[in-house]
């Protein structure tokens, strides 16, 4: 996937950023028990153990089900202690939206959803220059679905997002919203 690009104040700070993020996901068809697949996860991750278990429960079917998206450094090594079996969770490496300066402009930067989907201001308006374009990369697998070969010659980088300059100067904006907030 392509990296969103920033956005940035008049003096290059940082409105908008991207980072990583690990999402866990499990592959409900393959789960034998589900209680005790959802009571080793539902602790460290913060989740309730009977509605995880529900959940994988109704999507036995599938093969993908997330747990849990964005989770902190914390969460993730919690998951590394757990005794979970192999082939029935992984985590997804993931792109989140990051506001440095919290609140400062946000109704002019706007916001995206969990899936990275603009929903409002700069965000919105301005998507197709910051989403850029997803690269491709051919994959041969086996019958079970793991890669057994990568076809270096089909593969395309991903074309980042360009950086939007805006005119708002931050520390401006920060005096007056200070102001306005006595």
């Amino acid at each position: 996937p392509a990296r969103l690009g920033e956005i940035v104040d008049r003096h290059g700070r940082i409105l908008a950023a991207t980072s990583r993020s690990h999402s866990l996901f499990v592959d409900p068809s393959r789960i034998d028990d589900n209680s005790q697949i959802a009571s080793l996860l539902a602790e460290p991750l913060g989740l309730h153990a009977e509605q995880l278990a529900e959940r994988i429960e109704t999507h036995q079917d599938r093969q993908f089900l997330w747990v849990k998206r964005h989770l902190s450094v914390e969460e993730v090594d919690r998951i590394f202690t757990l005794e979970l079996p192999q082939g029935v969770w992984g985590f997804r490496e993931e792109f989140v939206r990051v506001y440095p300066q919290g609140v400062l402009a946000a109704h002019v930067l706007g916001w995206r959803n969990i899936d990275g989907i603009p929903q409002a201001g700069v965000e919105r308006t301005l998507n197709h220059l910051l989403q850029g374009t997803d690269g491709k990369r051919q994959l041969v697998r086996d019958s079970r679905g793991y890669v057994i070969e990568v076809l270096e010659p089909v593969t395309k980088p991903p074309q980042h997002g360009e950086t939007v300059w805006l005119t708002l100067d931050a520390e401006i904006q920060r005096a007056v919203e200070t102001r306005l907030n006595k």
